[in-house]
């Protein structure tokens, strides 16, 4: 009897070991999965950016062989391929289908971030060219707010339809592909680097609305023609190591690449990739913080609306300063809430404060003047390369802020907003001292105050005479 019981007891006893071993097994075996899931969500995410980074690269190359309306046109097939790789994902519940549509959509959205402010630009007066600048930085922001109310759960934001959510992207390029038989190529382009006057003629009287171009396809054309003098036949045009070797565009490369760097570690994309997550830290139901997230995407529009309005009253670097002042400010305070949630009732509230100031300065100068000092910033010659080489930048550093800002939130909580900070006010000194003022100048006035700042002579500066009257 006593044998039988000590056989009974370590049976027992192996099998409370075997189910503590399955428990803790099963315990890493969830965690594994978890981490694995998180992994893969994070590259799925990153590899938005990294598409993007690729589309910055191949501005110089689209915009120089099919043009600035050529390029746009080609581009828009990368998100119909993004488009089709969703839809894929969705119904073949394949991840690898879920990065290569990140992957595509990302590239399309990087390239058009090149193409499109050059093209506002270049078909632009020097009296419009601010706020025709803005326009790219308020589709955007329109964008962004469709997507937030669409992704609300009474209407597409459910699990059962998330593929053709993601695929709705390319409904914009459907539409640009219909209307772009009446759109014109820049002038520019079609005169300066391609040499067809009479296309440049016909294209600014539609685009003027007049039929006497005459003065300003006169100054296209002296400029084209020293352009060509300066030239050497087996010369295409301007690569990005020349870019960086050319001492005439030091400055102008310096305050983009600073501008556009900033622009994203300044942490707007930390405040609208995890703004749910911020509200939920400060106490908010998940359906609370998904209104005040559509909250803050509507008042994004609504400031790049007053950016519109103002940029040619207080000009680029004003806007941009004055900006970055506010975020300081807002970022400050939101550190501030964040650190001290518990410490009242309103501070929660006043947290919804603090993001709402921050994107009232992101929207009214950082968030458009970068795009536009892209090409007013640049000779023709140039503008390719430089616009390649800031919006690579750009891309690369809301991969840097989308990839580490949630481990860095885990490591030291609400003080990674102070780097945000310090980044704000970094641009706003840098920007406040170096960056010239360009609203109502020519461009060739631009290129002359550069050739300064550049310790150059302007009648000996090679790439600026190209720009002169």
């Amino acid at each position: 009897m006593k044998a039988a019981l000590l056989r009974s007891s370590r049976t027992l006893n192996r099998k409370a070991v075997l189910f503590l071993d399955f428990s803790q097994f099963e315990k890493e075996t969830n965690d594994n999965h978890s981490k694995n899931q998180d992994n893969q969500f994070s590259t799925a995410v990153s590899m938005f950016t990294v598409g993007g980074m690729i589309g910055s690269f191949s501005t110089t190359f689209m915009v120089t062989k099919f043009g600035r309306k050529g390029a746009q046109f080609v581009n828009c097939f990368a998100s119909f391929i993004g488009a089709a790789f969703y839809v894929a994902s969705f119904y073949l519940s394949s991840h690898y289908c879920l990065l290569l549509a990140r992957l595509a959509v990302g590239f399309f959205a990087g390239l058009s971030t090149g193409i499109c402010p050059m093209y506002v630009i270049e078909i632009s007066t020097a009296d419009f060219r601010g706020k025709a600048g803005v326009l790219p930085q308020l589709f955007i922001t329109i964008g962004i707010l469709t997507a937030q109310i669409l992704s609300f759960p009474s209407i597409l934001g459910k699990a059962s339809l998330w593929g053709w959510f993601m695929a709705l992207g390319s409904i914009p390029c459907i539409i640009w592909i219909l209307y772009s038989p009446k759109m014109v190529e820049s002038p520019r382009y079609t005169l300066i680097e391609k040499n067809n006057s009479e296309q440049a003629q016909e294209d600014l009287r539609k685009l003027r609305g007049v039929e006497d171009v005459s003065a300003e396809l006169a100054e296209l054309e002296d400029e084209a023609a020293k352009l060509k003098a300066e030239q050497s036949e087996e010369d295409d045009g301007m690569t990005v190591m020349e870019l960086f070797k050319d001492p005439s565009l030091r400055w102008q490369l310096l305050i983009v690449c600073v501008a556009q760097m900033g622009q994203q570690l300044s942490g707007i994309n930390a405040i609208f990739f995890y703004t749910n997550d911020i509200f939920k830290a400060a106490g908010f139901s998940t359906e609370t913080s998904t209104m005040i997230s559509a909250l803050v995407g509507l008042e994004n529009v609504a400031m790049t609306f007053v950016s519109l309005a103002v940029i040619e009253k207080f000009g680029r670097t004003g806007l941009h300063v004055g900006g970055n002042i506010l975020m300081v400010i807002f970022c400050a305070g939101m550190f501030l809430c964040l650190k001290y949630l518990t410490a009242a009732s309103f501070v929660p509230y006043l947290s919804i404060v603090c993001i709402l100031g921050y994107i009232v300065g992101f929207a009214v100068g950082p968030g458009p003047v970068p795009w536009i000092w892209n090409s007013e910033y640049f000779p023709q010659r140039a503008r390719g390369p430089a616009g390649s080489v800031s919006c690579a930048l750009n891309w690369t550093a809301a991969f840097l802020v989308g990839k580490f800002f949630p481990i860095a939130q885990s490591a030291i909580g609400e003080w990674v907003f102070i780097f945000f900070c310090a980044v704000s006010a970094f641009l706003a000194v840098f920007l406040w001292k170096f960056a010239p003022e360009t609203k109502g100048k020519s461009f060739a006035e631009i290129n002359a105050e550069f050739a300064k700042m550049n310790g150059m002579e302007v009648q000996e500066t090679e790439m600026l005479k190209s720009d002169e009257k």
